[in-house]
């Protein structure tokens, strides 16, 4: 049986693909990277749940194993990986994330599959790769080329799965409703900083969710605020000012 690694976050597009590579006879190891953020234990707690529920659906064939947790404060250092990605983060201000995936793929020696969709406002991955090189397809994957160093010394142990890596949040949804895993959906995660263990609705991602249609996973009062800072938008923005003036003083 084929093992697949893939690092699981609980958000919608690395559930996607754990749910998609659930029906297929394949072997599945998450990892999750743990880091000091708020949200590490409500991630944690519904990649939980998720495993239950997939594990319970009658198209389940794979294997999926427990899920190991790495603290990322004990990623062992790699001088040449760093360096590669500070140099790619000074283009493209590819995400701190990306430095410490690279750094445990490498030190465990595996090979890694991320859940990257489509972003209609170019994600950072998506730009920096797009800036060194470009990519191509592989074995039903997408694979960053290595032109450079820097993106071999980066990505060389990271595969992005299609078709997702080609869709969109939208096309997402709307094929976990062909799988009929609306149960699933309703229990992915993806707040960045959330209130009382409920989803803050003022985060990007919040606001990505609530954006392509998944504004019911957001709680009344938060949504509230949500449209009350988009409506007011001009004026949130004076008062964001405002209070990194006075904390400047």
């Amino acid at each position: 049986m084929k093992k697949i690694n893939i690092l699981w976050t609980g958000g919608l597009d690395s559930t996607y693909r754990v749910l998609e590579l659930s029906m297929r006879e394949v072997e599945i190891q998450p990892y999750y990277l743990s880091s000091v953020n708020p949200s590490t234990q409500l991630e944690i707690s519904a990649i939980s749940k998720l495993s239950e529920l997939i594990k319970k659906r009658t198209e389940t064939r794979c294997n999926l194993l427990p899920m190991i947790v790495v603290d990322a404060d004990h990623i062992a250092p790699n001088e040449d990986i760093t360096k590669a990605w500070e140099r790619l983060h000074e283009k493209t201000h590819l995400g701190s994330q990306y430095d410490w995936i690279a750094r445990f793929a490498s030190q465990y020696n595996l090979v890694l599959e991320l859940g990257i969709e489509k972003d209609p406002h170019e994600s950072t991955i998506q730009r920096c790769i797009e800036a060194n090189g470009g990519g191509g397809i592989r074995d039903n994957y997408f694979i960053a080329n290595f032109d450079s160093e820097e993106m071999r010394l980066v990505f060389s142990n990271m595969r992005f799965p299609l078709p997702l890596f080609e869709m969109t949040k939208q096309d997402e949804i709307e094929q976990y409703k062909k799988w009929h895993a609306e149960d699933i959906l309703n229990n992915i995660w993806f707040c960045y900083r959330p209130v009382n263990g409920k989803p803050c609705g003022l985060c990007d991602p919040c606001k990505t969710y609530i954006e392509v249609g998944l504004d019911s996973m957001i709680p009344k009062n938060r949504l509230f605020l949500y449209n009350l800072r988009k409506n007011n938008a001009t004026l949130f923005q004076f008062l964001k000012n405002l209070k990194r003036r006075l904390k400047s003083i």
